[in-house]
């Protein structure tokens, strides 16, 4: 029996956010380390698809602000300098949230609402 309730989707967001914070962390320190690995590569390491790897790379390249890019001879991906992750400490509820806003954000997107969105999110820290 699947669990409707608000809690249970919540919880389900938490376990789906975690795991994204976790491949997030996992390709940040195989770039750090010098390699330069193929989403097939880090996909097979980390068990998911193809398609998932490639999300998770535009969401560190464009919501994480790293350099990345791809190497056509190395046929890998690699910072084009060095890059750190943010340190803040997050709940994983907290992170659940920023990423739940982030969807309504995006929704937001050529409606009235758009430019009032953009504003919030240029006066966060």
């Amino acid at each position: 029996m699947h669990d409707t309730t608000a809690s249970g989707g919540a919880s389900k967001h938490v376990r789906q956010t975690r795991a994204v914070m976790y491949r997030i962390l996992m390709i940040h320190r195989m770039l750090e380390s010098g390699a330069c690995p193929c989403v097939k590569d880090i996909a097979e390491k980390l068990e998911v698809s193809r398609r998932t790897i490639e999300r998770d790379i535009e969401l560190l390249r464009d919501q994480f602000g790293a350099p990345l890019e791809y190497d056509h001879f190395k046929k890998g991906y690699r910072y084009t300098r060095s890059f750190s992750l943010p340190t803040i400490k997050l709940t994983e509820g907290e992170v659940a949230v920023l990423l739940m806003g982030q969807r309504l954000l995006a929704e937001t997107a050529g409606t009235i609402f758009a430019d009032a969105a953009r504003q919030v999110v240029n006066k966060l820290p």
